[in-house]
C-alpha cells in the first residue's frame, strides 16, 4: 500500500511540473524571422512581419513538409506548404524548396486580387530534421488592379534570423 501511496504522489508531482511547462519554454525553442525591410517601405498589412517555428520535418516517403509553432497566429502560415524541389545534397542530408499559399482575396469580377505564400528552403538530415536556425524564409506576394486583364505584379520579401 506504501508503494501504490509513494508512486502515486510521484506521478502527481511529475503530473504537476509538466502542467507548469508552458508558453516560458515553448519560446526559449523559438526561433524567429524578421522581414527585411528598407526604412520608410511601404509594408502591406497582410504581410507578417515576423515568423517563429519550433521544428522542421520533411517526410521523404510522402515528401511533404511539417513546420510547428506553439502560437496558434503561425500555425495557418504552414498549413498549406508543399514541397516543391527535394534533393540529395551530400552524404549527410538533403536539400529542399516549399512554398504554400496562406492567404488569398481575390475579388469577382475583374476585381483587385492579392495572394500571399510561404517558401521555404533549406537543408535538413537523413532523417528530415532540419536546424531552423538555417533555413531561408520568404513571402511571395502577388497583387493585380484587375484580375481579368492584368497578371499579377510579383514581390518577393525577405526575412532574416532574429
Amino acid at each position: 500500500m506504501k508503494k501504490i501511496v509513494a508512486a502515486i504522489l510521484i506521478l502527481s508531482n511529475l503530473t504537476a511540473l509538466s502542467a507548469m511547462a508552458g508558453a516560458e519554454d515553448h519560446m526559449q525553442n523559438q526561433v524567429c524571422y524578421a522581414i527585411e525591410i528598407s526604412q520608410g517601405a511601404y509594408l502591406p498589412r497582410t504581410l507578417p512581419t515576423e515568423i517563429c517555428f519550433e521544428s522542421l520535418n520533411v517526410d521523404f516517403d510522402k515528401n511533404q513538409i511539417s513546420i510547428y509553432s506553439f502560437f496558434p497566429m503561425y500555425s495557418e502560415l504552414f498549413m498549406n506548404l508543399k514541397i516543391s524541389y527535394l534533393a540529395r545534397k551530400n552524404e549527410d542530408g538533403y536539400t529542399f524548396r516549399s512554398k504554400g499559399e496562406f492567404y488569398s482575396d481575390w475579388q469577382s469580377g475583374c476585381g483587385e486580387g492579392e495572394s500571399l505564400s510561404l517558401l521555404v528552403s533549406g537543408q535538413v538530415d537523413n532523417y528530415g530534421s532540419g536546424n531552423i536556425a538555417y533555413q531561408e524564409i520568404s513571402v511571395e506576394q502577388a497583387v493585380t488592379p484587375d484580375s481579368c486583364h492584368s497578371q499579377p505584379q510579383l514581390t518577393r520579401y525577405y526575412y532574416k534570423l532574429r
